[in-house]
């Protein structure tokens, strides 16, 4: 038996996961914006202390001496004068590094480089650049373009031996505008990060705490309205199913669930269901005992299943433009195959046929549940597709036996004569048109009933015309056998229909069951039978009064 798995602990798992993916997605939102903040913010104070060295330079005419030393890359007085007024400056901005640079061959020179903790650059060494790194500063070397592109943009470098660096650069120009040097500003990052790492930290513990009350919060109440009644109804239906109709009180097997959603529908669908099983299964109890103490019981037990089945249909006035007639032949005593149709109001008729699973006592009582549901259903709704999909929940439900029945409906407006019909899995049905033509209806809608919990069903439609027949069949009739290897088929009886000339439903009724029973001569039966016809007429076309009826 498979172990069922609650839906708390389902809707527990689902609000772990939505939680960690809120908090995730928050967080990481969090860090990359308050990155990119860090990074622009330090970003633009490099390029305010790179811009005021380099106009420093150029205030002071010190462009020349600048020259001088990039040329000769000899130091005097002056050199050292202007790189403690550097360091002076670098130390009180708070940068990293403070550095005059040329690229030569593609490496980095120093001309001036302010006193750091971990390494500071004589005039005249060389650094390789690594060219994933300081791009731009690459960049403006090679192009000499000097607009605001590039005085109001900063790089991030992320080198083995420096770290996460936030570097910008301000151009040093002679008066011709040539490029004699850049001056170099950097932020190390690292710290910063680490701070940011803290925060980000602190932001998921706070934010845990309050999506997990708030989450909290919901899903007690989720529980008090929805998972609480769930599983009282499950409970309940559990005990009832294990209960196996003993003779208890049937108030135990009912549920009170006073709600006005779809929970609470589902335990009034439930409640009328036990009631209606429990009366069915008090008779065919009592049938049952009789049918092993004898074959006549076993009749019984027949005729009770009959009597579930329409076996008349009073003539109404208001519809006089259908003829109906149905019958089914059961393989045992009792069997699984089902038919109905009856008018829910003064302009629609219902055309239903069903097959079960299965043979004998197991597939009836299947049957007959199915059989009182689609009733009920069809007067509540005229959608095939609705009707089909409401009968499937209901038949899942109830369903541990793992049987199944594949079903065909159709709703036809008898004023208008369009048909609108559903198809699960059942056989196709044949339309003969009155030009004698036979069409095979060949949607099929979805898999049959009772497999699939929450499967939607669809439905076509189709117009009748003035005397055609729709016959209605389940696979005893196109499985029906008179050999091991030989069986009537569906193009069998289409091709009998197309051939035979029939002047009403019952008429063709008793030519389809006469054709059948020459074909199998005498084999025995290996499956229950059912035929249910229906046969349209036109009032504007044909003004006869036909009349509505079942032949059972």
């Amino acid at each position: 038996m498979v172990k069922t798995k609650k839906v708390g602990n389902t809707v527990i798992i689902y609000f772990l996961i939505l939680a960690f993916t809120i908090i995730g997605t928050y967080t990481i939102s969090i860090y990359f914006h308050q990155r990119r903040f860090l990074m622009d913010e330090y970003g633009r104070n490099a390029k305010t202390a790179a811009n005021y060295i380099a106009h420093s330079i150029r205030d002071d005419g010190l462009v020349d001496l600048l020259k001088k030393y990039s040329e000769t890359l000899k130091t005097d007085d002056k050199y050292y004068e202007i790189q403690n007024r550097m360091t002076t400056f670098k130390t009180a901005s708070s940068l990293t590094y403070l550095y005059v640079f040329v690229i030569r061959d593609g490496k980095q020179c120093y001309l001036f480089d302010t006193t750091s903790p971990d390494i500071t650059y004589k005039l005249g060494d060389f650094e390789r650049m690594d060219p994933k790194n300081y791009q731009l500063a690459i960049e403006l070397f090679k192009t000499g373009n000097f607009s605001d592109t590039y005085t109001e943009t900063y790089e991030v470098n992320h080198t083995k031996y420096y770290g996460n660096l936030v570097s910008a650069y301000a151009p040093i120009l002679d008066s011709d505008g040539k490029l004699i040097a850049l001056v170099g500003a950097d932020f190390r990052m690292s710290e910063l990060f680490a701070k940011l790492n803290h925060f980000i930290l602190m932001t998921i513990t706070q934010s845990s705490i309050l999506l997990s009350l708030f989450l909290l919060c919901g899903f007690l109440m989720i529980r008090h309205r929805i998972l609480k009644p769930i599983s009282t109804l499950a409970g309940t239906m559990k005990n009832y199913i294990l209960s196996e109709h003993k003779d208890e009180s049937i108030h135990e097997h009912l549920v009170e669930i006073k709600s006005n959603n779809e929970i609470g529908q589902l335990a009034e669908i439930y409640n009328n269901l036990v009631l209606e099983i429990e009366h069915f299964v008090s008779e065919l109890r009592e049938s049952s005992n009789k049918r092993i103490r004898s074959e006549g019981d076993m009749r019984a037990a027949k005729a009770i299943q009959q009597g579930i089945l329409p076996n008349h249909f009073p003539p109404t006035a208001k519809q006089p433009n259908v003829s109906v007639a149905g019958n089914v032949n059961t393989a045992r005593e009792v069997g699984g195959d089902l038919f109905d149709a009856f008018t829910p109001d003064d302009d629609h008729l219902v055309l239903i046929v069903g097959d079960v699973s299965g043979k004998g006592i197991p597939a009836a009582l299947f049957m007959s549940i199915t059989q009182t549901l689609q009733r009920n259903l069809s007067h509540q709704s005229l959608d095939p597709g609705k009707i089909a999909s409401n009968l499937n929940q209901l038949l899942t439900n109830q369903n541990n036996t793992g049987m199944f029945v594949t079903w065909w409906i159709g709703v036809l407006n008898t004023r208008t004569g369009e048909l609108s019909y559903c198809n699960a899995g059942h056989n196709h049905p044949f339309l003969k048109r009155a030009d004698g033509s036979v069409l095979k209806l060949e949607e099929v809608h979805g898999l049959p009933l009772a497999i699939v919990a929450d499967n939607v069903y669809e439905s076509s439609k189709i117009n009748l015309h003035h005397g055609d027949l729709l016959v209605l069949y389940t696979d005893g009739v196109s499985e029906a056998f008179r050999s091991e290897s030989e069986c009537y088929t569906p193009e069998r009886l289409s091709e009998f229909m197309r051939i035979t000339k029939f002047e009403s439903a019952g008429d063709a009724l008793t030519k389809i069951g006469k054709n059948l029973d020459e074909f199998v001569n005498g084999w025995e039966q290996s499956d229950d039978i059912t035929l249910l016809i229906a046969q349209y007429f036109d009032l504007q076309k044909d003004k006869d009064d036909v009349s509505l009826q079942v032949t059972q």
